[in-house]
């Protein structure tokens, strides 16, 4: 870990401009990101799995049957996991009882879920996907989004409409060289004293 901190420091020390350094050292923390999250699921789903085997309603023990390896698409990109495929030897019951506690439904994370439908609800599918794209480093189907978003729809998930999140107007002189947000307890700006002509931002003159 540490020899590759070194090396991303020396990468970004040879990085043409402070962007392309940024975009280095955000792409090698997701990356690291992955690697440490899926290596932290899959202890944990042993662990689960080790509890599974010596409890069951029947009394008798269930044993591995065979390990199946599973993909899933989180915030920080796609993770796999092991999960192993437990039989009761007396009843027969079967389970993978990693399952429940991951909570991964259809391939997703619940929250690459959440965060789908967030946007979703903000904006059109396509756009949500850019900003997804484009925030997270995440490659999302339409069709994908929409299940999710079908999936989440009767979660209130609706942002405050712009007039709750901004409590005023915003305004910009006639000379379009400045801005200032009016009202809702706001000191208006010296140029919106009276006499002073005014605009609503985004109206033609």
């Amino acid at each position: 870990m540490l020899q590759e901190v070194r090396q991303l420091c020396n990468a970004l020390a040879a990085a043409p401009s402070g962007e392309a350094a940024e975009r280095m050292a955000v792409e090698w923390s997701r990356a690291l990101g992955r690697r440490v999250l899926q290596a932290g699921l899959q202890a944990r789903v042993e662990q689960v799995q080790g509890q599974a085997q010596r409890e069951w309603e029947c009394g008798h023990r269930r044993h591995i049957h065979s390990h199946r390896r599973r993909t899933v698409l989180t915030l920080l990109g796609p993770v796999q996991v092991a999960r192993a495929y437990l039989r009761c030897e007396g009843c027969g019951a079967w389970s993978f009882p990693a399952d429940e506690w991951l909570g991964w439904q259809e391939g997703f994370s619940h929250l690459l879920q959440e965060a789908v439908a967030w946007q979703a609800a903000a904006m059109p599918y396509r756009e949500a996907l850019k900003g997804l794209r484009r925030l997270c480093g995440v490659e999302l189907s339409l069709a994908a989004a929409q299940k999710i978003a079908a999936r989440w729809g009767a979660a209130t998930l609706t942002p405050p409409g712009y007039a709750e999140r901004v409590k005023g107007r915003l305004v910009v002189e006639i000379d379009g060289t400045h801005a200032h947000v009016e009202g809702a307890g706001h000191a208006r700006h010296p140029a919106s004293a009276p006499g002073h002509p005014q605009r609503p931002l985004g109206k033609p003159l």
